[in-house]
């Protein structure tokens, strides 16, 4: 029992001090005093000097008492900002990446000329690098290489299905591909 006490005691002192660090100052320090109090050679020579703390059930509530008063007086965590995936980006196409952002709008220069790519759902499950690749093939026509991206994921898909894995995903972008290509009149 007494190990666990010790890793205990450890654990609330070295969490104490990470509060402090972050700014927690009051919970970090009950979490320090938590810690100590619950040291075996503390708690015994606490049980000596105060008659109460022989109790089990008093010192448990001591424990209590602590962790209600580190739980009210902790700082928030920062919340995250998430992303509106309904959001749609502009892409223009020119030799040298260039990112600005302006309200909910990412323009990336390539050339002067700009396309509209959506920001739905479906995209999600890709990486940012994936959908432009495809735009960009989009925009400059390239058959061959939305041919290549098609028989890639194809590749993938197998790969994925054979280790019993979902490749629902690589489905999604392959039937993408292969409307795009159509639209192109690529066959």
């Amino acid at each position: 029992m007494k190990i666990i006490k010790y890793l205990f005691a450890i654990l609330f002192v070295l969490s104490g001090s990470g509060g402090l660090i972050k700014g927690s100052i009051i919970a970090g320090a009950l979490l320090i005093i938590l810690g100590i109090l619950i040291l075996p050679p503390i708690s015994v020579e606490l049980s000596q000097k105060i008659k109460f703390w022989n109790y089990r059930g008093f010192r448990y509530g001591m424990y209590t008492i602590f962790f209600l008063l580190i739980g009210a007086t902790m700082k928030e965590l920062p919340k995250r900002k998430k992303e509106n995936p309904t959001e749609v980006s502009k892409i223009s196409f020119s030799t040298a990446p260039k990112s600005e952002v302006k309200s909910k709008v990412k323009l990336v220069n390539f050339q002067k000329e700009e396309i509209q790519i959506d920001n739905s759902d479906f995209w999600n499950k890709f990486d940012p690098i994936v959908k432009e690749r495809v735009y960009k093939m989009i925009k400059e026509k390239d058959c061959a290489g939305l041919q290549e991206e098609f028989n890639v994921t194809a590749d993938n898909l197998d790969r994925l299905q054979a280790s019993g894995r979902s490749g629902e995903r690589n489905l999604d972008l392959m039937n993408f591909l292969e409307e795009q290509m159509k639209n192109l009149g690529c066959h």
